[in-house]
């Protein structure tokens, strides 16, 4: 029998608590994968020395932006700049960078579970994330299950191309 809320308050205290720890989860997964372009870079910073030449100015941080700039200049190394560019390109890493950062600076945005009563859907219960402002722009609602996927294979396939761009880079001057 499903649970009434309002009628059961052991049941909403206890779905209370499971749907704070997937947005917990949630959070850190985002945040997870919204690192990785930060952390590649730094990477590739310090594989190609541009540590030597390029430094932050008033108190900048080596980031995914610094990077890419500073290897626009680097003689080449378009493949490794082309690939590292390629990361945070797509409307989805934007949508996951936004809610990242809402999540870090402002508010988690907290999913909720999505209920289809129609039968139409294959499954019956989805996680999903509600649309959102954040100053870079509006968010639509998504599932997880159809969000989450795609980004991380994106992100993936951009750190393997970055990689192996970096590896040839390295061969050719070595």
């Amino acid at each position: 029998m499903p649970t009434l809320f309002g009628q059961d308050d052991e049941g909403w205290q206890r779905f209370n608590v499971v749907i704070r720890k997937l947005a917990a989860d949630v959070t850190a997964c985002v945040q997870s994968i919204h690192a990785l372009p930060d952390i590649l870079a730094s990477a590739v910073y310090y594989s190609l020395a541009l540590n030597r030449t390029y430094t932050p100015r008033d108190g900048g941080y080596v980031n995914h932006a610094f990077v890419v700039k500073a290897l626009a200049s680097l003689k080449g190394a378009q493949a490794v700049r082309a690939s590292l560019t390629q990361m945070t390109m797509s409307t989805s890493y934007k949508h996951l960078a936004a809610l990242s950062n809402q999540s870090k600076h402002y508010s988690i945005v907290f999913p909720a579970l999505n209920t289809d009563l129609t039968g139409e859907r294959e499954q019956q219960h989805l996680l999903v994330i509600p649309a959102f402002r954040s100053r870079t722009g509006t968010y639509p609602q998504v599932f997880m299950s159809e969000f989450l996927p795609p980004v991380y294979e994106q992100t993936n396939k951009a750190v393997l191309a970055t990689g192996h761009a970096l590896h040839a880079h390295l061969s050719s001057a070595a």
